[in-house]
């Protein structure tokens, strides 16, 4: 362990890069590469890693991001792509990075903030976090199935698909002014390399990308991407594209679609950890999903 060596920033080191791209392989199924290489991965994600005989063994990530909370902009600071190798856990590694990257960002940002399950939920608040509760915000409908393809589901490998994905993803308005997110495009690019890769369609007439999935008669609806105001209820009537849907299920905060969405329930898939721990939000909310680190 005296082996340990701190880096950080090291995104276009390849043999590093390549090191930690294989450690989020085998810890969570992911890969960064083809993101890097399409110059997605700016200088907002930074990565701090302990290295042992030049492979990372542990990392903390950060993306520094504006929130847009009940109307006002805060700098804001997401820490994720928290892991380490099973030969090296239970040394105390994840502990030593955290308290590195707080003691370098904590004073310069006024939120910073995290998703994990419930097992972290005695690890983070040793830090000075607090779990905030968010709501899944659903909508009941009746939308029959389109008898056209208005939406075209999109490649995100293809050349020209790709083009208009990354076009979209940096002009894009906020979906809500509850809670929205800013100078996140980066995050939002990686969901079209991993994990929602096959969830993008291109409602051409109005020029926006529609992230969804439909589950027979339910629409589990990630994100609305566009330069201008979606009129929502012209783009529902298009996205019944494989069967009647009856209930929309929102991962974001739906306050700018001019709906009233009749279903609230606490958000239990993971645990949205903030400090400092006076923070508070007098509005439910949901923290957009593809701005998710």
């Amino acid at each position: 362990m005296n082996n340990l060596i701190l880096i950080h920033n090291y995104k276009d080191f390849l043999p590093y890069r390549h090191s930690f791209n294989q450690l989020a392989r085998e810890t969570f199924g992911i890969d960064f590469e083809q993101w890097y290489l399409d110059g997605h991965w700016n200088d907002r994600y930074i990565c701090y890693s302990y290295l042992n005989d030049d492979q990372v063994v542990a990392n903390v990530s950060v993306s520094k991001l504006t929130l847009i909370l009940e109307g006002q902009r805060r700098n804001a600071l997401q820490i994720g792509t928290v892991m380490t190798h099973p030969a090296y856990q239970r040394k105390g590694l994840s502990k030593a990075l955290m308290q590195i990257v707080l003691d370098a960002y904590e004073t310069k940002y006024d939120l910073i903030y995290l998703f994990a399950n419930l097992e972290a939920a005695e690890f983070y608040p040793r830090f000075g976090f607090k779990t905030l509760s968010e709501t899944q915000f659903a909508l009941t409908v009746n939308i029959r199935k389109a008898h056209s393809k208005s939406l075209r589901k999109m490649n995100p490998r293809n050349s020209s698909d790709r083009g208009s994905i990354d076009r979209l993803i940096k002009a894009r308005q906020p979906l809500s002014f509850v809670c929205g997110v800013e100078q996140a495009e980066h995050i939002l690019a990686f969901y079209s390399y991993n994990i929602l890769h096959d969830a993008w369609y291109y409602y051409e007439e109005e020029d926006v990308i529609v992230m969804c999935r439909q589950d027979h008669e339910t629409l589990h609806l990630y994100d609305i991407i566009a330069t201008h105001p979606v009129d929502f209820d012209t783009l529902a009537c298009h996205l019944a594209q494989e069967e009647d849907i009856r209930k929309i299920m929102f991962y974001f905060t739906p306050d700018l679609l001019n709906i009233e969405s009749d279903v609230a329930e606490t958000w239990s898939e993971d645990y949205l950890f903030i400090k400092p721990v006076t923070f508070t939000m007098a509005s439910s909310f949901k923290y957009p999903i593809t701005a998710q680190a």
